[in-house]
C-alpha cells in the first residue's frame, strides 16, 4: 500500500480520533471552520509571547515580565479577538485574559527568569519521511540544550489537564525528528503545564524510534482507510467550527424544540460536562473500537 506525498500531523490524527466528520469537513472537503474558540486564541497568543521572550533571551537581551505581558497583549488585542467565540456559560473574554496573564506571570517567575538553557530552535516546523510515501510534520515550540547537555523538547500547554510526556504520542512523534537531526541516544520531552504551574518531563530513548514510528503509521493508515467518517456527537461539538453546518452536532438542552431526537438530550444527562471526581472538563474521545469519556488534556 503506497500513499505518495500524503502529509500528516499529530493535530490531524487527533481531529480524526475525536470526530471523523470534523476531519472530513476540514481535510477532505477542505471547508473552512466558521468560528474559532477563545481558548484557541488564548493558546496562540501565549505561544507568541513565549516565543518572543526566548528569542530575545537567546540574543542576550533582557526579558522582563512586563515585556512578556506586553507581547501577549499585543497579540491578544488583534482582529482575531473579536471573532473568537466564548462557549462556556458565565465566562467572558476578560476572564480568559486574566487566566492568560496569571499563567504568563507564573511561568516567568517559575521558569523563564532563571532559565539558562541554550535555545536551539523556536517554533521549528519539521517534516520527516515515514514509509510508503507518508510524510509526518509538526511544530516544536522550543528545542533547547540543558545545562547537563541533554536536548529537551518543550511544548506549552494552556489547558486544564496535561498528559504524561514520557508516554504521550505528540512529544514522541516530535522526538523522531530530533533523533534524525542530532546524534543523541536519549532526549527529554517536556510539557510546560502553564495553567497548573508545573513542568512535566520524561525521557525518550533512541531505541524507542521503531515503536513510535509503527504507532504513528498505524494511526495514519486507520485514517486513510476510513470511508464513512461518522460524526461523534458530544459536548465538544459546541467548540467545533463546523457545528453550524453539521446536521449531527450535539445541541445543549435549551427547553425549546430543536427538532433533534431525544438521544442527544439523553447523552447530555449520561455524560456531564465536568468530571465528577476532579471537576475538570470532559471530552468524548473516539477510538477504533468505540468512544469513551475522559478528562480533557
Amino acid at each position: 500500500m503506497e500513499f505518495q506525498g500524503i502529509a500528516f500531523s499529530h493535530s490531524k490524527i487527533s481531529m480524526f480520533q475525536k470526530c471523523p466528520k470534523a476531519y472530513e469537513y476540514k481535510h477532505i472537503q477542505k471547508m473552512k471552520e466558521l468560528f474559532s474558540s477563545i481558548e484557541l486564541h488564548l493558546g496562540k497568543c501565549v505561544h507568541a509571547a513565549l516565543e518572543r521572550a526566548y528569542e530575545l533571551k537567546g540574543r542576550g537581551e533582557p526579558v522582563s515580565v512586563d515585556s512578556v505581558i506586553g507581547e501577549f497583549e499585543s497579540a491578544w488585542h488583534s482582529s482575531k479577538l473579536e471573532s473568537a467565540k466564548v462557549v462556556k456559560s458565565g465566562r467572558s473574554k476578560d476572564d480568559y485574559l486574566e487566566d492568560a496573564l496569571h499563567m504568563l506571570k507564573s511561568f516567568y517567575r517559575r521558569v523563564l527568569l532563571s532559565d539558562d538553557s541554550e535555545t536551539i530552535e523556536l517554533e521549528k516546523r519539521f517534516k520527516i519521511a515515514l514509509h510508503d510515501g507518508i510524510v509526518y510534520q509538526g511544530v516544536i515550540d522550543r528545542l533547547s540544550r540543558q545545562a547537563d547537555g541533554m536536548l529537551r523538547i518543550t511544548d506549552y500547554k494552556t489547558g486544564k489537564m496535561v498528559a504524561d510526556p514520557s508516554i504521550d504520542d505528540q512529544l514522541a512523534s516530535y522526538a523522531l525528528w530530533v533523533f534524525e537531526e542530532f546524534n543523541e541516544n536519549m532526549i527529554e520531552a517536556c510539557y510546560e503545564d502553564l495553567r497548573n504551574g508545573e513542568t512535566k518531563a520524561g525521557i525518550i530513548h533512541r531505541k524507542h524510534v521503531p515503536t513510535i514510528t509503527e504507532k504513528i503509521l498505524s494511526d495514519i493508515v486507520t485514517v486513510l482507510q476510513e470511508k464513512d467518517f461518522p460524526a461523534s456527537p458530544s459536548i465538544l461539538c459546541e467548540w467545533c467550527g463546523f457545528n453550524p453546518v453539521c446536521g449531527e452536532a450535539y445541541l445543549p438542552i435549551t427547553g425549546e424544540d430543536t427538532g433533534r431526537s431525544s438521544s442527544a438530550e439523553q447523552e447530555s444527562h449520561d455524560h456531564p460536562s465536568v468530571c465528577p471526581e476532579c471537576g475538570m472538563d470532559l471530552e468524548q474521545r473516539n477510538g477504533r473500537y468505540g468512544t469513551f469519556i475522559g478528562c480533557t488534556e
